[in-house]
């Protein structure tokens, strides 16, 4: 075909392309590729002689000589020791996919797994078992008796976290031993502070951080129970010696016992709170035995007077009943008296007699007053009359010392007056001066100083003669 078109022209950019000359060049192609040597396709087998020299034949291979290949592609079978592996293999994933890869199916038979097991995770940490990203499960080696579950935190000899950046809690479990416990370990978000913060056992129960509430869910001190408490024949120690006064007993119903070693430094006994006027109460209803001595009102309770043995220490002692004393009654004070009414403003040391008109007292102004009484005293030892359940205290009332000693006023209108002497009303108003002949029952007492002067005070002894 001599006038075949040539198609393997170059053509330039324009140019036109005849459809024999495109036909022409796709006829040509494929006598091309025919005649080409080739193993597959439109192209003839390339003759086995004419590969010979490069091709792998198991005959040439060493049987103790190691391959090592990119990529094996087997079309045919794979057989090991006459074994077709192939099919072997398929069968054991085959296997496996159904052992494991059942929904809601039961695995039969034992599956033993020798080391980590991760569900939810292709990487497993030192534990045993990690279900999800941070939880653990280890029971512990025949030699280690301790089981742990765990959240981000497991123990291999040391304790350790899934996630570095996240806190850590152990729920540590033994069962054997004389101590079988339950231990709650945490850790910090950065790794430090590893402990114990409770531990439950046979021997020891501990709760080392948080507060415990029994009755309650919101706990307001390391153990708050909401009910009554019973202990049977033991004791109760406060240990703590730095506790400070926390005033939690000033809420209104509530009560305290509190070991302050801060501002009281002494036991406290905080009675229920109940507002005005009483404050606090404590009320105790069986006998009450006190070792020591007792303060009250804010006193303490040493003796602070010389020669006294010590027993109460307080401000005022008021009995429904009768006191009564072994030994007496001793008072700072050095006079008795008894409580008078008056129309007039008096002084102490005044000396005073009845009110010849009604009924009380008036400053004495009459020398040698048949009805003079005794001497106003300043601070009596004994008071008389002075209880307002039996008689209205008046404005006008004041201590008449009876007896005792007390500050008088004197005059020197009878001469002067040496320590001794009887004393009488004198003319001054509420003075006393010497007696000398006075007449029975107009003396008022003995001075215990002496006086030479006009008028004064001086110490007296009240009696009446």
């Amino acid at each position: 075909m001599a006038d075949r078109p040539e198609p393997y022209v170059k053509r330039a950019a324009g140019d036109v392309i005849r459809a024999d000359h495109w036909n022409e060049a796709q006829v040509r192609a494929r006598e091309d590729i025919g005649a080409h040597d080739h193993t597959g396709g439109l192209g003839a087998p390339i003759p086995r002689e004419g590969i010979l020299e490069k091709a792998i034949d198991g005959s040439r291979i060493d049987p103790d000589a190691r391959v090592t290949v990119q990529d094996l592609e087997v079309r045919g079978e794979l057989k090991v020791s006459a074994r077709t592996l192939l099919a072997e293999i398929d069968s054991l994933i085959g296997s496996v996919r159904n052992m494991l890869n059942r929904n809601g199916d039961t695995v039969e038979g034992r599956l033993n797994v020798t080391g980590n097991l991760g569900i939810g995770t292709e990487r497993p940490a030192g534990c045993r078992l990690q279900m999800g990203r941070l939880s653990t499960l280890d029971c512990g080696s025949r030699d280690n008796p301790w089981t742990n579950l765990g959240w981000n935190a497991f123990y291999d000899g040391d304790w350790k976290r899934l996630d570095p950046d996240k806190p850590g809690a152990n729920l540590h479990i033994s069962g054997e031993g004389a101590g079988q416990e339950f231990r709650f370990l945490r850790i910090d978000p950065d790794g430090s502070n590893a402990h114990n913060i409770a531990t439950i056992g046979s021997k020891v129960c501990v709760i080392n951080d948080a507060n415990l509430g029994i009755g309650t869910a919101a706990p307001n001190a390391r153990l708050d129970v909401r009910g009554a408490i019973h202990a049977g024949g033991s004791d109760i120690y406060f240990t703590e010696t730095t506790h400070r006064h926390t005033g939690f007993g000033n809420t209104p119903g509530f009560a305290a016992i509190e070991n302050d070693g801060s501002t009281y430094n002494a036991l406290m006994i905080l009675g229920r709170s109940t507002g005005a006027p009483l404050g606090r109460v404590v009320k105790m209803w069986d006998n009450v035995f006190i070792a020591g001595n007792l303060g009250t009102h804010g006193y303490s309770p040493q003796p602070l007077t010389a020669g006294w043995g010590g027993g109460i220490h307080t401000w005022d002692v008021e009995a429904e009943g009768t006191i009564w004393s072994r030994h007496g009654v001793q008072t700072g004070n050095r006079d008795l008296a008894e409580n008078f009414d008056t129309r007039e403003i008096l002084e102490a040391g005044d000396v005073v007699s009845l009110d010849p008109d009604g009924t009380g007292i008036v400053r004495c102004r009459q020398r040698g007053d048949p009805l003079v009484l005794g001497v106003v005293s300043s601070d009596p030892g004994l008071l008389l009359g002075a209880d307002p359940a039996r008689r209205i205290p008046r404005p006008g009332e004041y201590p008449i010392a009876l007896v005792g000693r007390v500050r008088c006023k004197v005059s020197g209108e009878n001469g002067a007056i040496r320590k001794g002497d009887l004393l009488s009303a004198a003319t001054p108003p509420g003075h006393a001066m010497r007696a000398g002949d006075a007449a029975p029952g107009t003396t008022i007492g003995k001075a215990l100083e002496d006086f030479d002067g006009s008028t004064g005070l001086i110490d007296v002894f009240v009696f009446l003669r």
